[in-house]
């Protein structure tokens, strides 16, 4: 199964996809689901393939709780490997206008 991430209404090119292989973004929603249960996983779980996803004020909420996680130390950027596709991501989240998984 692979997994399309793609932004409803960009507002910029980098929030039109989100470029990741199938394993990545599995082990990316994991982490999602660890970290922000009530923002990522807040309607349908995200390891399918199915047009889960957020409306535009979750992915906002969320590309902020990553930031800011990022910045205060809750996420290490230097101990986490995965701290540059969540940076990545919430960049992508912000722009993207609402978030779906196909």
């Amino acid at each position: 199964m692979s997994s399309h991430i793609t932004g409803d209404y960009p507002t910029a090119t980098i929030g039109e996809v989100f470029p990741v292989d199938d394993p990545t973004w599995q082990l990316l929603a994991a982490t999602l689901r660890d970290l922000y249960p009530g923002i990522a996983y807040a309607r349908t779980p995200w390891g399918t393939n199915v047009g889960d996803g957020l409306d535009n004020a979750g992915a906002e909420l969320l590309a902020d709780a990553i930031d800011r996680d990022l910045r205060n130390g809750r996420i290490d950027a230097d101990a986490t490997a995965q701290a540059e596709t969540l940076r990545r991501f919430a960049i992508f989240a912000f722009h993207s206008g609402g978030i779906t998984i196909r």
